[in-house]
């Protein structure tokens, strides 16, 4: 029996040793990068759903600041739509929702319309002078449409459904439809 005299290690144990703390090393790495993409991930979404959250936030403030009826001087009888809120169609049949509301630091109020634009949920804020330009902000990207619907007598209707009826609509419905099915809604009391 032979009796080694010193304490190291073979050459082959430390190519070893080296071998499994490479693959050890690798197999850290890898979760880590995972990680590293499930965050970056995980903050884009909310980064997402802190723009749509502000841009229901900014249409409910919108309504919420709208001219009462009681101030405009003729009252339209059988109006089922509050007369400062509009909803029409533009040429594409998109939706465009119109709030005329009362301005801070303004005596008057400025009318704001909601619409989608080449795929891009847009509020443009009429100017303060005529033959002004107006303010166009991006709400929210790869919008594919804006719905609306009214909650009247009871039902949910779209407003080119509707006739001049004596019933006011209760409550108003927003759909933001995004690519990627996403499809967001927002009910408000009028």
């Amino acid at each position: 029996m032979r009796v080694r005299g010193d304490g190291g290690f073979t050459l082959v144990e430390v190519l070893v040793a080296l071998s499994l703390l490479a693959i050890v090393g690798l197999i850290s790495w890898r979760g880590l990068d995972h990680v590293a993409g499930q965050r970056a991930r995980a903050d884009a979404e909310t980064l997402e759903s802190d723009r749509v959250l502000r841009t229901l936030a900014q249409i409910d403030r919108d309504m919420g600041q709208r001219i009462p009826d009681a101030l405009f001087v003729e009252l339209e009888t059988g109006a089922v739509l509050p007369r400062a809120l509009q909803v029409s169609t533009d040429d594409e049949g998109q939706v465009l929702l119109r709030v005329l509301r009362r301005h801070p630091g303004l005596r008057g109020a400025r009318d704001i319309e909601y619409a989608v634009d080449r795929a891009r949920l847009v509020r443009r804020l009429a100017a303060d002078e005529p033959g002004g330009d107006a303010d166009i902000v991006t709400m929210l990207d790869a919008v594919l449409r804006l719905g609306v619907r009214l909650l009247v007598d009871g039902q949910w209707v779209e407003p080119r459904l509707l006739q001049r009826a004596g019933s006011r609509a209760m409550a108003i419905e927003l759909a933001i439809e995004r690519e990627g099915g996403e499809r967001y809604l927002q009910v408000l009391q009028l």
